[in-house]
């Protein structure tokens, strides 16, 4: 059984446990009982319209459990005051750049601050989370480094012989962004 841990500035943390039966996942909050998380925050996401960002869902499924969510009804309300937030869309774009720029810095704090826990001694999970880590803000998106983070941890495994450490959600998901992060010479190579 392997076994891999999270923890997020909200306080919550999850835990990822492999074994023979299959993956599963534990999420503890404060001052909360640790709960299994079944399908039902995930059901609760199909009803959101548009497009939400999947690398936000799981940490928006943690901030919901810290704050004492648990059937997925928190995420169709979410998707609901979404919803209503379209037709307020053309106010926020009022408000300039520099006003919401303290905000993300403190938010880009609370994140760094749980930088320390990484194990950067260990090649297999140090590098992938290095990689995610700084890609980030050097191309301006989450999803690259998150997507390099993937397929770089794939690699790794792969390279060193413990691919069969890795579940095959993350062999599909690397395999996904390999595709994304080739779309672009793919595109070029296309006649038009």
């Amino acid at each position: 059984m392997s076994c891999s841990y999270w923890q997020f500035p909200c306080g919550a943390h999850i835990t990822k446990e492999d074994n023979k039966s299959g993956t599963r996942f534990r999420v503890a909050a404060p001052g909360k009982s640790q709960v299994e998380v079944a399908l039902s925050d995930s059901r609760g996401y199909r009803y959101i319209p548009l497009n939400q960002e999947t690398e936000g869902i799981f940490s928006a499924f943690v901030a919901g459990v810290a704050a004492g969510a648990r059937t997925g009804l928190a995420s169709v309300v979410t998707g609901g005051c979404f919803l209503l937030a379209l037709f307020f869309a053309p106010v926020a774009g009022v408000v300039p750049a520099q006003a919401t720029a303290p905000a993300l810095i403190l938010v880009g704090f609370l994140m760094t601050s749980l930088v320390r826990d990484i194990p950067f001694g260990d090649l297999e999970e140090g590098f992938p989370a290095l990689l995610t880590v700084t890609l980030m803000p050097f191309t301006y998106s989450i999803t690259d480094g998150i997507g390099a983070g993937f397929v770089t941890y794939c690699a790794i495994k792969l390279l060193r012989g413990k691919g069969r450490e890795v579940h095959g959600m993350m062999y599909g998901t690397a395999a996904a962004f390999v595709i994304y992060f080739a779309l672009p010479i793919i595109r070029s190579l296309l006649p038009v």
